[in-house]
């Protein structure tokens, strides 16, 4: 079940993950039930990266989610004047972060895949975004964004 602030964005994540574990029919219905909230996208989220990534299985074990060690998430940007993404739970993670975040001033998805040793000892990740323009102004993670869903499903755990 999806709280009525994650809701509104669901949508947006909906939209691209589940096109590739559904079929069309079955898609039309997801759609309408992730707008009423009562789907939860974590696990479609997985399940869609390991169908695009054949080469990683999809495990969901402590501290991964995939056979390559890798973890995903799916976040919403935060904060008015100083917008971010913010990644928590990083305490037993083994491996790359795969994130996918709703940027709420582009209206758009940004994809990282962060490697381990750049948040390695930390309990979170603040991905800054320029209030103005949307565009990701952290020199810290910026440098892994990558461009597409696929990118980030395919790209190596590092």
């Amino acid at each position: 079940m999806s709280t009525e602030n994650a809701k509104q964005y669901d949508i947006h994540f909906a939209e691209t993950i589940l096109k590739y574990i559904l079929s069309e029919d079955e898609l039309s219905v997801a759609l309408k039930l992730v707008k009423e909230g009562l789907i939860d996208l974590n696990w479609a989220l997985e399940k869609s990266i390991a169908k695009v990534n054949q080469n990683i299985l999809h495990e969901s074990v402590e501290g991964r989610d995939f056979s390559d060690g890798s973890d995903a998430t799916k976040i919403v940007s935060q904060g008015g004047d100083a917008p971010r993404f913010v990644v928590g739970n990083l305490g037993n993670k083994i491996g790359s972060r795969r994130v996918m975040g709703y940027n709420k001033i582009r209206k758009k998805i940004n994809y990282f895949v962060i490697p381990h040793k750049a948040f390695e000892g930390k309990d979170e990740i603040k991905i800054s975004i320029d209030r103005k323009t949307g565009e990701i102004s952290s020199p810290t993670y910026g440098k892994y964004e990558v461009d597409t869903f696929e990118d980030m499903c395919n790209e190596k755990n590092v």
